[in-house]
């Protein structure tokens, strides 16, 4: 009797230690199944550009020490990390791989970026741009196909791809701007909400601004060394990297009318038959009798646009008006020598004086230089007989 319960005590005993080893043992095969470290994604295709998307690498702890990398960061570049997750953008087309490395293994997703065309294969579709994400989301879904452009070139142009715009000083504007003409120009692309970054090429000079909005104005301070400039629109990151150009000729009013003036003064005062002295005489004759004296315009150019100017703007005057008509001369650029311009005629040195006071017509002298003034004049300008041509 003592011999069958104890039969019965150590079968129930042998059944408790083994139901408890069983229990025991399922925890830790589900731990294991569940620990499983794996990428949301091994490969994927896109037909876009400028596009976001994210991986993670999955089943990892929250304070796991991960390191991404992408074999190419001109096609595709991480851009932010999170834990476990990182966004990456599509730039351009071409393959590389994205590689996360976690306690000495590499896990890599494959990733194309093929031309866009018509006709759609297998793609990824993409996030449209990092939103909060939980890193432990599992993304692992059926991929959808993304419809691409229906042709290599996206339709997206300029307002404009040649322009010509009119530059004039401020306070020449009202005397040699004709309001017709265009000073500024504002750009715009055409086809696309997308905006692009402007910038201009061929202006190694301060001269034109281009703004953030495409507005194309000139600077205060315009020292443009020729009269052409490229304007470009670019697209990086979008687009196909598309970049837009637009040409931009530049006309110089104020050089116009300057022009213009100076073959009126020739036409008018200056013949084929006349002596150097003669043309000297006109010179002088044409500045005081056709300007008026105004002592806060020192420039010869602006003087002849505005039709008045100072002493400074006047020997200026004889000097440039000598120089059309091929005649040597010199400024005299003291403070003291008002309107006064050494001019060589022949082997003689004759001084020229305009810029007096008042309107026109105004007098001018003009006179042959003694020995004693020639050289006053020597020791106060080394080099005014150079200039001169002796």
């Amino acid at each position: 009797m003592r011999k069958t319960v104890k039969k019965k005590v150590t079968f129930l005993l042998l059944l408790a230690l083994l139901a408890s080893s069983t229990l025991s043992l399922t925890p830790t095969m589900g731990s294991a199944a569940k620990s499983t470290v794996k990428l949301s994604a091994t490969k994927r295709s896109y037909c876009l550009h400028g596009v976001w998307d994210k991986l993670i690498l999955k089943n990892t702890p929250s304070k796991a020490k991960i390191s991404w990398k992408s074999g190419n960061q001109s096609i595709v570049k991480i851009k932010k990390r999170k834990k476990n997750l990182i966004w990456y953008k599509v730039l351009k087309n071409g393959s590389t791989r994205i590689t996360a490395k976690y306690k000495g293994k590499a896990y890599t997703c494959r990733i194309s970026v093929d031309k866009p065309s018509p006709t759609v294969t297998s793609t990824h579709t993409p996030s449209a741009a990092p939103p909060d994400e939980d890193p432990n989301e599992d993304t692992d879904k059926e991929e959808i196909p993304t419809p691409k452009p229906s042709a290599e070139k996206t339709g997206v142009s300029l307002n404009a791809t040649d322009i010509t715009l009119y530059h004039c000083p401020k306070s020449l504007i009202s005397y040699a701007h004709d309001p017709s003409k265009p000073m500024e120009f504002q750009f715009k692309p055409l086809g696309t909400d997308v905006r692009p970054a402007w910038r201009l090429e061929g202006a190694s000079k301060p001269g034109l601004n281009i703004s953030k909005d495409g507005f194309l104005t000139f600077s205060d301070l315009y020292l443009l060394d020729n009269n052409k400039v490229t304007v470009v629109a670019a697209f990086p990151g979008a687009l196909n990297n598309l970049k837009l150009k637009a040409h931009v000729t530049i006309i110089d009013e104020a050089e116009i009318c300057y022009r213009n003036h100076i073959e009126d003064f020739k036409d008018r005062y200056i013949h084929d038959d006349m002596s150097d002295y003669d043309k000297v005489n006109a010179i002088c004759k044409y500045i005081s009798h056709e300007f008026d004296y105004d002592r806060t315009e020192c420039g010869w150019e602006a003087m002849v646009i505005k039709g008045a100017g100072d002493c400074m703007a006047s020997r200026v005057g004889v000097r440039e008006l000598c120089t059309e008509l091929g005649i040597r001369s010199f400024v005299c650029g003291g403070l003291d020598d008002h309107g006064m311009t050494m001019v060589r005629i022949d082997d003689d040195i004759y001084m020229t004086v305009t810029g007096y006071g008042g309107p026109k017509p105004r007098g001018f002298d003009f006179y042959k230089m003694s020995e004693k003034a020639i050289g006053y004049m020597a020791e106060k300008y080394k080099n005014c007989l150079k200039l001169l041509g002796f």
